[in-house]
């Protein structure tokens, strides 16, 4: 007898002609229980890029270095086309996209962004080519491609931080949302977070790139340039958020 319906709204199981059902599967996938992918995540501590990130693309600035010691390291001014290290493959939907950042200076201004164009440029407000949550020296900001908001609190130099953006195409009001929290590689974002979550209701409607940045316009490449260790990609929730 064909199958008509198997409702899988439930946690418990489902009953199917009076046998418990505990695993569902479509041409040798199984479909229920939902396991979502493995996160993605690169270990930037290398000394070329890591399979799955271009570098240096085509961006123009800021200066940028790998380091066994200190990861990817960004320095000296952002202008033009920006975000040197990026991915090769695309992702779109319901997304959470952090990176972990080591801030030297009240101006080392760090940058994650989303983009759906290969030309993200560095700007300091909202702009048509990416999504950003990036630091106006010590201030965080959520720069949409036509809303800002800052997280109204400040980093504090000498410190790694986790910068995450959540990005919620199916929420009208709230499609992005981005936080900053203290600690090395927080995925969890358990650390105590720096202000507010901001958000807002620019997102992608289809695929878009990750890339990371900085304008940290005295420095040079070393332990006080501004140091990534990792990027990560997932589908996972982060409670409360």
């Amino acid at each position: 007898m064909p199958i008509q319906a198997i409702d899988l709204d439930t946690t418990t199981g489902v009953t199917f002609n009076g046998t418990n059902v505990t695993e569902v599967n479509l041409n040798g996938d199984t479909i229920w229980p939902y396991v979502p992918p493995a996160a993605l995540l690169w270990n930037l501590y290398a000394t070329s890029a890591p399979s799955g990130l271009s570098w240096p693309n085509n961006s123009t600035s800021p200066s940028s270095a790998w380091s066994a010691t200190y990861g990817f390291q960004t320095y000296g001014g952002a202008a033009n086309v920006s975000y040197p290290l990026r991915t090769v493959d695309s992702i779109a939907g319901y997304q959470l996209i952090q990176t972990s950042v080591w801030v030297s200076d009240n101006c080392s201004d760090a940058s994650l962004a989303i983009f759906n164009g290969s030309s993200p440029t560095w700007n300091w407000g909202a702009a048509s080519s990416r999504i950003s949550l990036q630091c106006n020296c010590s201030t965080p900001n959520l720069y949409g491609t036509t809303t800002s908001q800052n997280v109204g609190a400040n980093l504090t130099p000498g410190n790694w931080y986790t910068m995450h953006i959540a990005h919620r195409p199916a929420s009208a009001s709230t499609s992005t949302k981005a936080w900053v929290t203290l600690g090395k590689e927080d995925w969890a974002s358990t650390g105590t977070r720096v202000g507010n979550v901001s958000t807002s209701a620019n997102s992608y409607s289809g695929n878009f790139w990750v890339g990371v940045s900085s304008d940290f316009d005295s420095a040079s490449a070393g332990a006080s340039s501004t140091n990534f260790s990792a990027i990560r990609i997932s589908i996972d929730v982060i409670s409360g958020i």
